[in-house]
């Protein structure tokens, strides 16, 4: 078995198509057929059936294995290359939320003035993506709000964030200097897609609590909520780090009484991975921009 055997077993598979895939890696179509009977060869099982064409139940057990193998020969080279206490030149973090934007605007502008060789690649992704990316090698760093109950990645809390109530200017939420907690039920709120993370989070504080509040509309992301109460949309819960470093005119942050709860925002590797002196530095370097610790 070879890396090469490897990768041309997941290009057909991923294109469900042998001369598709032989373009792809600007290969004769004979060649990747060759490439993939040795393979299925040597594990002595068929991966592919060939006409019409689908993944056996082999084919399908061995994917993931195929890119945990060259995930971790990669990572390995990484490794290698970062023996020393030198950070890695390439890293890719993947970002759940807009809720992670402030951490990663600061950890961005520490890399341009202190390592500014190092290559950032920024990737929004789900949460299940996230995960999925993590554990096939595709993402390095991940910043999720929570901390994931996943047996392939290590976590790590970056800070402990708060709800804050946010609310047009001269909406009548904004005129009070607290908002107490149970009147939430009664307001219309700009919330967050359900399917987020931090959605789901308001969602369970607030239903221990035994309050449900209206939603007014539903956004995709943390920004698009504060253009939204910016242009007088309504008032909206949202995670006060997110109000770090926005452009805020137009809107009034109302404390809300009773709703002193913190939850952590949570760095994430691949279990798996080598950590490596540069990568531990890479990942004190991430931990070190936020005070991890709950505020009293």
């Amino acid at each position: 078995m070879n890396f090469q055997q490897l990768i041309t077993f997941l290009e057909v598979a991923k294109r469900r198509h042998f001369r598709k895939a032989a373009e792809h890696l600007r290969l004769t179509q004979p060649a990747v057929s060759a490439q993939i009977r040795g393979l299925e060869e040597e594990l002595g099982v068929p991966l592919i059936q060939r006409n019409p064409f689908a993944l056996t139940p082999a084919g399908k057990a061995f994917i993931p294995y195929a890119k945990q193998i060259l995930a971790l020969t990669e990572e390995g080279k990484r490794a290698a290359l970062d023996s020393g206490n030198s950070l890695p030149e390439e890293v890719t973090v993947a970002i759940s939320s807009g809720v992670a934007l402030p951490i990663l605007s600061r950890l961005l502008k520490y890399f341009r003035q202190e390592h500014p060789r190092a290559r950032i690649t920024i990737r929004t992704k789900k949460r299940s993506e996230l995960i999925r990316g993590l554990r096939e090698g595709e993402v390095d760093v991940g910043i999720v709000c929570g901390i994931p109950e996943s047996r392939h990645i290590r976590s790590r809390v970056i800070h402990y964030d708060t709800l804050t109530l946010v609310a047009p200017a001269d909406h009548p939420v904004a005129r009070v200097p607290y908002f107490p907690l149970e009147r939430l039920a009664d307001i219309p709120l700009l919330s967050l897609s359900a399917d987020t993370e931090e959605q789901q989070l308001i969602s369970r504080l607030l239903g221990a609590r035994g309050i449900d509040p209206p939603v007014a509309v539903e956004l995709r992301s943390v920004e698009e909520i504060l253009r939204m109460v910016t242009l007088g949309f309504g008032p909206a819960l949202v995670p006060k780090l997110a109000l770090q470093g926005a452009e805020n005119s137009g809107i009034r942050e109302v404390r809300i009484a009773g709703l002193e709860v913190q939850w952590p925002v949570t760095l994430v590797v691949p279990l798996q991975r080598i950590l490596s002196p540069g990568f531990r530095q890479l990942m004190d370097d991430i931990c070190g921009i936020y005070p991890s610790e709950p505020e009293e």
